[in-house]
């Protein structure tokens, strides 16, 4: 987490356009209200560990989160977003574009 923290403030020991490429790279969802920074990872060796690391910007605050799970990345990243949707950071339901 203090890892995320630090990207977010753009103080890890980088070139500050290299943290913005990255955090430009993570964008997960963008919408009107909120912006989700994430990656998702897997080990599918002897048995499955999933992650899901990454940050919330809103227009009052951002959040950085990190799930780790006995499953894969994708069912980190679910339990993570009904996570924030509970919490309300961010909609529980997404208006769709047609």
């Amino acid at each position: 987490m203090a890892f995320m923290e630090r990207l977010v403030r753009e103080k890890l020991p980088f070139h500050k356009q290299t943290m913005k490429t990255v955090k430009r790279m993570m964008i997960d969802d963008e919408q009107d209200s909120y912006t989700i920074h994430g990656k998702t990872g897997t080990r599918l060796s002897d048995m499955g560990l999933g992650w899901y690391v990454g940050f919330v910007e809103t227009k009052k605050d951002i959040w950085v989160f990190s799930t780790n799970v006995d499953s894969s990345g994708s069912v980190a990243k679910d339990i993570t977003l009904k996570s924030l949707k509970k919490l309300r950071i961010i909609p529980k339901n997404k208006k769709r574009s047609m």
